[in-house]
């Protein structure tokens, strides 16, 4: 059986055409009832409550933190977004925040930018996003 490759606006696609027809929000079970691979691909490429959101509903059970504008935003809103907040860390800890600070700033865990990424933390920092590694505290490597 060969797969199908859909788009993350095809999958988005999707899922908005289940809640408009059905008028309810699914559950992943729901759904995949419905559409096994579509729903499966949502789940590992996007990830179920982003989906939901960017498809301009409220997931059931939100388990992220409830920063709306960076799931619907696109890839580059969402990074300059985060560095607008590691910036302001920047500034008035003149480092880059640990693994374990980045979780506290007012944007998404780090889960979301790895899934996105996929890449490490330190990796995200450098990489991504551009900072230097002198910025880098050694706990945070």
């Amino acid at each position: 059986m060969r797969k199908t490759k859909f788009s993350d606006e095809d999958l988005i696609k999707c899922l908005k055409s289940y809640i408009q027809e059905n008028n309810e929000i699914p559950t992943i079970k729901q759904f995949q009832k419905y559409n096994k691979q579509v729903g499966i691909s949502i789940c590992n490429r996007i990830g179920w409550n982003i989906a939901i959101m960017r498809a301009g509903f409220e997931p059931k059970n939100i388990q992220v933190k409830p920063y709306k504008e960076f799931y619907k935003a696109d890839i580059n809103t969402v990074l300059e977004m985060t560095k607008e907040v590691i910036d302001k860390f920047l500034l008035k800890h003149d480092r880059l925040p640990k693994a374990r600070e980045f979780e506290k700033l007012d944007m998404p865990y780090f889960r979301f930018y790895y899934e996105k990424f996929n890449c490490t933390y330190t990796e995200f920092l450098i990489d991504i996003l551009g900072y230097n590694e002198e910025f880098l505290s050694s706990s945070s490597r």
